[in-house]
């Protein structure tokens, strides 16, 4: 047999037999009836237990009854109450239903009157209710909107806050969280008068409430004040009625304890014990997502530092070749931005001439090969940049590619510093083979010029005269190219000394200026203050020679030419621009190889000379071209001319 829940109705009257006779009534009709005629016992049986009706008389000694449903409202504010005179006015329905009253009977009453009224009353506390439940499972479904938009802590730690602090109409509440020692709980939110003072404040995980709760993930609810040893140490709180303490459980794991407390009435939270551990399962929920979503940000933060701080580029593709990341590092290495580079093809940073290889590279990619290619971009500003590419695709769990990522390394002055040597053994062999053989051409030379003179001097080759001194200029100009070509060899003896670049220019500027004035051209001379070098002077004077003619050449007639000395970090700078069309990328290419020349009468080994020259004082030649002009940059070391 399944025993009924009777309501409890809590009667106050002054007048004794008419109190006890009501209970006994009550009580026979299948109510529970408290009779108090004492409203001071009677406010303690309302904080000691649930109450559905209060039946008050409104005339008392101590308080009346408007008076005594008003401060009834304060511990309970869903109680139904209902007043017992024998001076009903409007006026005094009205003050009444101000605080709270659901109706009034007039003395003397009938029994069956009275349960209508108590009927009515109980059908009103029925739908008080079922209006509560609603209301939590309403502020069940708002906090879970609330903090499924958000992985904040503290937003999600304040939303619960307010929402169980609302919804279980308690006093106070607090949330206590693990610190990342584990050792120690701590209180992360807290609400109620004077108990801000506590936020923040540790206590040992073993220790207190809180520990017991999460040890043994188990709700604790208790009436008065504590004084059970297995909460030591704590603080008696004599004024705490009731308490409920909820461990926070998600995945079988506590990873927090709600505690809260009315001031108010004893056995309050067993009604509303259910909508608390609905709440409790949902904060526990939303502060797990919101630990885990703290800890996964702050590993994308490592990681997005480890990547951005990389001194090596790092590069993602998607299925399309385009890019969806690049660090810092890959887009100062291609002269780019990184908002420049993102949502682009990854061809859109090769030439031509690289597709076929790059085609290949994502065919292997979509392989699944992974493996390291050099390769070769083209940068914002018109450079090479050369990279070994170490590719790593991606695959879902169907097999389909989702792109790839690549470290990028930059070889690019490795490359530079191979054709580099290439080019200068290439030199230094050919000088070699010229020091080795000049002497073998100029000896017969010498002789075939000797007889030309003194055949060119005899009257019966008079007429002939003119083809003579033709023969004569080409072995001259043989001789000069063999000197050239001599001039190429590493091994050539060198006579440094100590001498300012500025002075070589200045010395050589009557020379120049006039061959400028001879094409139509200006020339513009900035010379900035630079440290004495060791130099062999004939070969710089030649080396500036050379770039300047070169540079008249190819400027357009009222044109400038500028030379300028300045220091750049660890060097001092030779440059001398023109204004003329720029290089050919094929051209510049091969500049610097022996008799490559776009001049139509040209031996090609100018420049050839110049880089043997530059080698032989450990400097460096860059070139800067575009369609505006071509600047020749002769680095020199400091360090090396101490």
């Amino acid at each position: 047999m399944v025993d009924t829940i009777k309501n409890r109705i809590l009667v106050v009257d002054d007048e004794v037999e008419l109190l006890t006779a009501l209970c006994e009534i009550l009580n026979e009709k299948g109510y529970e009836a408290l009779g108090f005629s004492s409203c001071k016992d009677a406010f303690t049986a309302l904080i000691e237990q649930d109450v559905d009706i209060l039946l008050v008389d409104l005339m008392m000694p101590e308080m009346d009854g408007i008076e005594f449903l008003s401060e009834a409202q304060k511990i309970d504010p869903n109680v139904i109450g209902i007043l017992m005179t024998g001076y009903g006015t409007v006026h005094t329905a009205v003050e009444a239903m101000k605080v709270g009253a659901c109706d009034y009977v007039l003395k003397p009453f009938k029994i069956n009157m009275l349960l209508t009224v108590l009927n009515r009353a109980l059908e009103m506390r029925r739908l008080r209710n079922e209006n509560l439940q609603l209301r939590e499972t309403m502020a069940i479904y708002d906090l879970s909107t609330a903090v499924s938009s958000t992985f904040e802590m503290p937003v999600i730690l304040n939303k619960i806050a307010d929402t169980v602090l609302k919804q279980c109409e308690a006093d106070e509440m607090s949330i206590m969280l693990p610190t990342n020692s584990g050792n120690e709980f701590y209180v992360a939110v807290v609400r109620g008068e004077r108990n801000e003072n506590i936020l923040g404040e540790c206590i040992p995980i073993q220790d207190g409430i809180a520990g017991w709760v999460a040890s043994n993930q188990q709700e604790l609810l208790m009436d008065g004040e504590v004084h059970d040893p297995r909460f030591s140490p704590i603080r008696p709180r004599p004024e705490i009625k009731s308490s409920l303490s909820m461990p926070l459980l998600a995945g079988g794991k506590c990873i927090g304890v709600l505690n809260v407390n009315s001031l108010k009435r004893k056995s309050f939270f067993h009604k509303k014990f259910k909508a608390l551990k609905i709440l409790a399962c949902t904060a526990a929920i939303a502060l797990e997502n919101a630990q885990l979503y703290a800890e996964l940000r702050e590993s994308e933060a490592r990681y997005r530092q480890i990547v951005e701080t990389a001194t090596e580029g790092i590069w993602v593709v998607d299925g399309a070749c385009r890019t969806t990341f690049v660090n810092k590092w890959m887009a100062k290495m291609l002269a780019y931005t990184v908002e420049e580079i993102i949502g682009k093809s990854f061809f859109d940073f090769i030439d031509d001439d690289w597709i076929a290889a790059a085609k290949n590279i994502v065919n292997h990619r979509i392989q699944g090969i992974s493996e390291q290619h050099e390769f070769m971009f083209r940068r914002k500003d018109g450079k090479e940049l050369w990279v070994i590419l170490s590719d790593n695709p991606s695959f879902e769990s169907n097999g389909q590619y989702l792109g790839s990522v690549s470290m990028v390394t930059d070889i690019t002055k490795r490359k530079q510093l191979e054709q580099e040597m290439v080019r200068l053994d290439r030199l230094n062999l050919i000088g070699q083979m010229a020091a080795g053989i000049g002497h073998e051409i100029r000896n017969p030379m010498t002789s075939v010029r000797g007889f030309l003179q003194i055949l060119g001097r005899k009257e019966e080759f008079a007429k002939n005269k003119t083809y003579f001194d033709l023969m004569i200029d080409e072995l001259d100009r043989v001789n000069y190219i063999i000197t050239e070509f001599i001039s190429l060899a590493r091994i050539k003896v060198l006579d440094k000394k100590r001498i300012n670049l500025n002075a070589i220019i200045e010395a050589l500027l009557p020379l120049i200026q006039a061959d400028a004035i001879k094409n139509e051209r200006y020339l513009k001379v900035e010379l900035g203050e630079i440290p004495d070098l060791l130099l062999d002077e004939k070969e710089i004077r030649q080396i500036i020679l050379n770039f300047v003619r070169n540079g008249l050449e190819a400027s357009p007639p009222g044109s400038d030419l500028t030379i300028r000395s300045f220091i750049e970090g660890d060097h001092v700078v030779l440059a001398v621009q023109d204004k003329g069309e720029g290089i050919k990328p094929d051209v510049l290419e091969k500049i610097g190889t022996p008799f490559f020349t776009t001049k139509e009468n040209g031996t090609g080994l100018g420049l050839a000379v110049c880089y043997s020259i530059a080698a032989r004082h450990n400097a460096k030649i860059e070139i800067k071209t575009n369609v505006g002009g071509t600047t020749f940059f002769v680095q020199f070391k400091k360090f090396d001319n101490q």
